[in-house]
């Protein structure tokens, strides 16, 4: 071998070992960062399973909390329903509809409500203590025969 050949061989193999550590730095920073990446996609995903759980959560706190407002809403409409036919005395009949939606399970103030306003507009004679126990009535009678 002449010096030129042995001096091209070095040159060579010297270019290689100052590829050589770089490339393996490369290769360990590229595994890092695939770790990384699988780490955070795992974070992701806890969130967005703990973010699901929050908003189920949520909707049943909110659905928890507005359900009283929304039954004394519906308790107010029924009772002005039934002013519009002339009754006067609707705490009668509102404690009636306590009553009764205390005493049979699946019956609520505004449902008592509306039926007395039905029985009102179909029996305009009634007095308005009348309209409460002939809806009470109807209602046990409803309740009893399903």
């Amino acid at each position: 071998m002449s010096f030129e050949s042995i001096y091209r061989m070095s040159v060579v193999l010297n270019m290689i070992d100052n590829m050589s550590s770089p490339m393996g730095n490369s290769s360990n920073q590229i595994q890092d960062t695939i770790s990384k990446l699988e780490g955070m996609s795992q974070t992701f995903a806890g969130m967005a399973k703990s973010g699901g759980v929050m908003t189920v959560l949520g909707r049943e706190i909110t659905e928890g909390v507005l359900a009283p407002v929304e039954a004394t809403w519906d308790t107010k409409q029924a009772l002005g329903e039934l002013a519009s036919l002339g009754v006067k005395d609707l705490e009668a009949v509102e404690l009636a509809a306590k009553s009764f939606s205390d005493q049979w399970r699946g019956t609520t103030k505004s449902d008592f409500i509306t039926a007395a306003y039905d029985i009102k507009s179909g029996i305009a004679s009634l007095t308005d203590e009348g309209i409460a126990d002939y809806t009470r009535l109807a209602g046990l009678t409803a309740t009893a025969t399903k």
